[in-house]
């Protein structure tokens, strides 16, 4: 319930403001929008200096003595402060942060359980009369930091969704392409527990809390319920069943893409499917349209230009040229398999409604092969 506002550089003075309108420089919406300063606001962070970039002190100083007691001033010196004003000046250190008193607001935790739905990927469709069932059906836990949440090998009781802090998955059998486990560490808004629910199988890892860890949990029965009749269901399958052919681990070996995030990578693995090629295939031909992209899982594919290896990709590695994928382009080069290879196939309409939602991952795929 309070209103808080912050000048930044600005020139706040009435008069001049009246003086651009007659000349023409400011129109009259202009005028209106400087000349209107939020002044009955309860905190006001106002700069002051030399204008034209800043407040006069002295006009900040005209105010009504009301308005001056709601005014912190930042910008000038202790020494250009009136004596006679009621308003503070800005002062450094931790010690002076304002803690104004704040009433929590109306149906307060209502609201952080909807944050926390619509901050969720896999639920960002879902439809707003979806929302008063999860609000009855979710409960809030803590744990403390190394608290085993999950024990593998026990039968799934809940669903989670992290509100706050990190945990870690361990001891995840998988197909994996390399002997070499990779932790995995889900943070805020992070979802897990999901596939003994709905293969109706015993936990696969061990989840141990990171950090101290709030989250939301959701009851088996009361789950199932509220993903019926959704895409959630096949979904969820999907990435149980990829996740088993070592697509964490690939990604996160990846030197494009092992700096997403936890999010970014469950995200991805949603769209990737696993294909086998024998050696000599170009899963890529230069002069062709892009209309799928790839991710080495196991062998190595040359990049070629009129004949030439320009480059060699291995592991991780991404196959494609984004931006070619996304103007729905021909690729620049061919690129062939050097042996047997297995590879994840991401298609290009699936790939190009990815980067829209993560343009981070975009910027880690652009890029140009042989430099």
């Amino acid at each position: 319930d309070q209103s808080f506002v912050y000048s930044s550089d600005h020139l706040n003075e009435p008069e001049k403001f009246k003086e651009l309108q007659a000349k023409g420089v400011l129109t009259d919406t202009r005028f209106r929008d400087l000349n209107d300063f939020p002044w009955h606001y309860d905190i006001i962070y106002h700069e002051a200096g030399i204008p034209p970039l800043h407040t006069r002190i002295d006009y900040l100083n005209t105010l009504p003595v009301d308005t001056q007691k709601k005014i912190t001033v930042y910008h000038i010196a202790k020494k250009d402060m009136p004596a006679d004003t009621q308003m503070r000046l800005a002062t450094f250190g931790i010690e002076n942060t304002l803690y104004p008193p704040v009433k929590p607001p109306k149906h307060e935790v209502a609201y952080r359980i909807l944050d926390v739905l619509a901050n969720v990927d896999i639920f960002k469709d879902f439809p707003i009369a979806k929302s008063k069932e999860f609000l009855s059906i979710v409960e809030e836990e803590n744990f403390d930091r190394n608290q085993k949440i999950i024990e593998k090998d026990t039968p799934g009781d809940k669903f989670f969704i992290i509100v706050a802090g990190n945990v870690r998955v361990e001891g995840m059998e998988q197909d994996s392409v390399k002997e070499d486990s990779i932790s995995k560490l889900y943070g805020t808004y992070e979802y897990f527990g999901e596939a003994s629910l709905i293969l109706e199988q015993p936990r696969s890892a061990d989840v141990v809390a990171a950090t101290d860890v709030r989250a939301l949990t959701i009851e088996k029965t009361k789950f199932l319920n509220f993903i019926r009749g959704s895409e959630l269901l096949e979904k969820f399958k999907r990435l149980n069943e990829i996740r088993r052919t070592g697509t964490w681990e690939t990604l996160s070996h990846s030197r494009f893409l092992q700096g997403i995030t936890s999010a970014q990578k469950t995200q991805l693995e949603l769209i990737m499917e696993q294909r086998t090629y024998p050696s000599g295939t170009r899963i890529l031909m230069k002069g062709e349209i892009c209309y799928e992209a790839f991710i080495i899982k196991r062998g190595e594919v040359n990049v070629v230009n009129d004949g030439e290896v320009i480059e060699t990709l291995g592991w991780g590695d991404f196959c494609g040229e984004i931006y070619q994928i996304q103007k729905e382009g021909p690729s620049s080069f061919d690129f062939i398999a050097v042996s047997e290879i297995e590879v994840y196939r991401i298609s290009r309409e699936n790939l190009v409604e990815y980067i829209q939602d993560n343009p981070g991952v975009y910027m880690r795929l652009l890029r140009i092969y042989g430099k």
